[in-house]
């Protein structure tokens, strides 16, 4: 009896079916393991093993796929929602396909952007009509413009098989690139440079290797045989290493052991190495902090530096994503869009993001409820958080001061104070332009008593 999850799974892509080793990854033999280097590693792998690319990545990587991505709904009177019910929303949310979670799948489509320039995902669909994205390698598709300006898609099978892609079955985000077809892999652009940082770490492994001394010339006042020259240097070679440290060395027959000092270019080695990580860091837009090197971080300006990572560093790549995102996903739907939830992660410290939060409660631009859910708490019990407030000394734009209407306000906001002219009652005679109830006059002519009702 066929299962309800072999139903749901049976309808299979090139994705699903071709999901193969990494790009890169190198089975080596237990017995060659000792001999093994990393020239045996493609380019894109070898970039990887260096400690600050490898750093760069997994921060951006990680960042863009810790942070929620949201499927939501605009709303008729402004504003949006979280569209929960779209067919979308457990897919970018939950789950891409059966066999990755959303943060998975997610820092899979940034490493493929930082590494290789581009992402591919296939779009398919299970037996029950539900849409599923399966990353395919970037390294074995090809892009190019038909006769109709349209992108065709051929993708290589592990096997050799040449595909071409059905039209719209391939999720791509690309990277900044020359033609609008491919972006540009910043590995092979910057081929010198992780190349100048894989010779400075060589030069370190073989200094250190070496026990970290220099050259060794021996001297001798006469001539000596070949044989003679081959056995001391054996001999001194076998003193090399750092499991050769301490061990002692004797010279025979008048020979004088000189060591040459390390040239200034070698002398700078750590300051290369250093120039070399801000440099990668550069190329990958990645703040220094970020990868470790705080020696221009403060304590006072850590979080602006986390805010500007967050803003110059991560914002473009979430807008990459969600312009494609909303492209290829959403064709031709108006009323759904999809975007990251940034809010947590750029409120800042908690006294300052306080701050900013009661300012805008006391002009009544967010309710409690609104300012404990940024704050990732759950709402007041019985409605109480609801309410909007504002001050009570602020009236609208336009409208005439409290003194000119008539006097001071009454008590009671539901029976505004009557103002008018007053005559007396005897001989009508004006007593007072203006009156504000209660009043009470004195006529100075009949001496009649003029009051009012309240």
């Amino acid at each position: 009896m066929t299962s309800l999850l072999s139903l749901a799974t049976a309808r299979k892509g090139i994705g699903q079916e071709d999901q193969a080793s990494l790009p890169g990854s190198v089975y080596v033999p237990l017995e060659n393991r000792a001999t093994w280097t990393m020239d045996w590693l493609p380019e894109e792998a070898k970039a990887m093993s260096i400690a600050t690319f490898y750093a760069g990545v997994r921060v951006l990587s990680e960042t863009f796929a810790m942070l929620p991505l949201l499927v939501y709904r605009r709303l008729a009177e402004g504003g949006k929602d979280r569209a929960t019910d779209h067919e979308l929303y457990p897919v970018l949310h939950d789950e891409p396909n059966p066999e990755m979670s959303s943060f998975i799948w997610r820092e899979l489509v940034m490493q493929n952007l930082v590494t290789w320039g581009n992402h591919y995902s296939e779009k398919t669909h299970d037996a029950f009509g539900r849409l599923q994205l399966w990353p395919l390698r970037p390294d074995r598709m090809e892009v190019r413009w038909n006769r109709a300006s349209q992108k065709e898609y051929i993708y290589t099978r592990s096997n050799g098989q040449r595909v071409q892609m059905a039209p719209g079955s391939v999720f791509h985000v690309p990277g900044m690139g020359a033609d609008g077809l491919r972006g540009y892999s910043l590995i092979s652009l910057h081929r010198k440079t992780f190349a100048l940082y894989d010779a400075a770490q060589e030069f370190g492994l073989n200094t250190f290797r070496n026990n970290a001394r220099p050259a060794v010339v021996l001297s001798h006042p006469k001539t000596l045989s070949d044989p003679a020259i081959g056995r001391l240097a054996g001999q001194m070679d076998e003193l090399r290493g750092s499991k050769n440290a301490g061990k002692t060395v004797v010279l025979e027959e008048g020979l004088t052991l000189t060591e040459v000092g390390i040239p200034p270019e070698d002398a700078q080695y750590m300051e290369t190495r250093v120039f070399q990580a801000r440099q990668i860091a550069t190329i990958l837009r990645v703040q220094a902090h970020k990868l470790n090197d705080l020696e221009r971080a403060t304590f006072s300006n850590i979080t602006e530096l986390q805010i500007e990572f967050m803003q110059d560093s991560m914002t473009p790549w979430f807008a990459r994503f969600e312009g494609e995102g909303n492209r290829q996903l959403l064709p031709g739907d108006a009323e759904h869009f999809i975007a990251f939830l940034l809010v947590g992660y750029l409120r800042g410290n908690p006294k300052d993001r306080a701050e900013a939060l009661q300012i805008r409660r006391q002009n009544g631009t967010i309710s409690a409820d609104e300012w404990r859910e940024i704050e990732d708490e759950n709402p007041l019990p019985g409605g109480l958080g609801k309410t909007y407030w504002m001050p009570v000394n602020m009236q609208p734009v336009g409208s005439p001061p409290a003194a000119a209407a008539g006097g001071p306000p009454s008590e009671d906001p539901a029976q505004p104070a009557k103002s008018s002219a007053v005559h007396c009652s005897g001989c009508q005679k004006l007593l007072a332009e203006v009156a504000t109830e209660p009043y009470r006059f004195t006529c100075p002519r009949c001496k009649a008593l003029t009051a009012s009702a309240a």
